[in-house]
């Protein structure tokens, strides 16, 4: 049975701490009923999900409307918050900072698109002062390649961190680095997505460099139209991770060779490069580029 709307939902001016978990129903039933203050410190909204998608929609859209300022005033506050997927059908959007501070909001039972779509709704409606902190996004190669759901975590403005892991099933980021360097085909041209992104850090890379030299290039090009060259300069981080038997057998070795390296890390627009396998691999040795003396060192 719907629960119909209460006009008079009850107050809660000193609550400063919020968290509530549960049947998607029950957690509909409780927020329709009270007043979440906007000046809350600690924000967790977990519902377990239903099994009707357009519900679950709905739920996000129109009963957390009222939270929306929260949203943005601890945002601000914790310096920025981050979009995390994990597997098929779940999503976290929380605050940056230490545990048990900001927002958490754990989305489950959406498609990826509709939960970047009502983010990216969100976001499009905030204030952006200068010293706006940005958004960090978390997600994988299999995600990047579902056309709907990348055109969708494009819109999200202020993007300044991406972080990607590669899936061993689908590992074609070809997508991705049309639209980084800004999709040029036939007589169809776009800017380069992602103005604000200052991090590109991508897990169990396994390509060589010499793509990601050219639409670099692309990306800061000189004599862009007004608007269309990137804000910020990017720091790039590839983790080369080691193929292992029961992993990745048919994929050979990759070897970065140092010149690719140097030549990347020269690219006007290219503030740093790193390559090098995960800390979980001790004993490893991995080439760095040392800033200070602006040469290729081991690490």
């Amino acid at each position: 049975m719907p629960v119909d709307f209460n006009p008079s939902p009850t107050a809660l001016p000193l609550v400063r701490v919020f968290k509530i978990d549960g049947p998607l129903h029950l957690v509909e039933t409780i927020l329709r009923h009270i007043q979440i203050p906007t000046d809350l410190d600690e924000l967790l909204i977990a519902p377990i999900p239903c099994d009707s998608p357009a519900h679950s929609s709905l739920f996000w859209m129109k009963t957390l409307s009222p939270l929306l300022p929260a949203l943005q005033r601890m945002h601000m506050k914790k310096g920025g918050s981050r979009i995390l997927f994990r597997e098929s059908g779940h999503c976290a959007w929380f605050a940056e900072g230490v545990i048990d501070s900001g927002f958490d909001l754990i989305i489950d039972g959406l498609p990826h698109t509709a939960t970047l779509e009502w983010i990216a709704s969100i976001v499009k409606s905030w204030e952006y002062p200068g010293d706006f902190p940005g958004f960090t996004s978390w997600t994988t190669s299999t995600l990047i390649g579902v056309p709907s759901a990348f055109r969708a975590l494009q819109t999200i403005q202020r993007i300044t961190s991406i972080d990607i892991l590669v899936d061993l099933e689908n590992f074609d980021l070809s997508a991705f680095w049309k639209a980084l360097g800004g999709a040029t085909h036939h007589a169809t041209t776009s800017p380069p997505a992602f103005p604000f992104l200052q991090y590109l850090r991508i897990r169990k890379w396994r390509f060589g460099l010499a793509r990601v030299i050219k639409l670099m290039k692309q990306r800061y090009a000189s004599g862009q139209p007004v608007g269309w060259r990137p804000h910020s300069n990017i720091r790039l981080d590839f983790n080369t991770h080691r193929p292992v038997f029961f992993e990745d057998r048919k994929r050979p070795q990759l070897i970065i060779h140092m010149d690719k390296v140097t030549e990347l890390r020269e690219l006007d627009g290219v503030d740093s490069v790193r390559i090098g396998c995960p800390n979980e691999q001790p004993g490893m040795l991995a080439v760095v580029w040392n800033e200070q003396n602006s040469r290729a060192t081991w690490g």
